[in-house]
């Protein structure tokens, strides 16, 4: 999904303003679910958002880091880590 037609920041960018809402809300919905395949993919759109909602962004991975604390396995910590700076594979 994140890399469609443009990927999500063209979405967030150049979209509907109801669409920028939306896919917030998915990506902030799926980093508080329990399921690391969930925030996997979340984190992943957010790196792909960071350069062009910078505080947005950062908020949502700070506010998920907060919230699952030890319960993020370290490979994720560290793909949390690498979205707040944009750089996502």
């Amino acid at each position: 999904l994140w890399e469609m037609d443009g990927g999500l920041p063209s979405v967030l960018s150049v979209g509907p303003v109801n669409m920028a809402e939306a896919g917030f809300a998915v990506l902030e919905h799926a980093l508080r679910l329990d399921s690391p395949p969930c925030w996997l993919s979340a984190l992943h759109g957010l790196g792909h958002t960071v350069m062009v909602h910078q505080a947005r962004a950062i908020a949502l991975i700070d506010d998920f880091r907060d919230r699952h604390g030890s319960a993020v396995p370290d490979h994720l910590a560290r793909y949390a880590d690498s979205a707040r700076t944009g750089c996502v594979l």
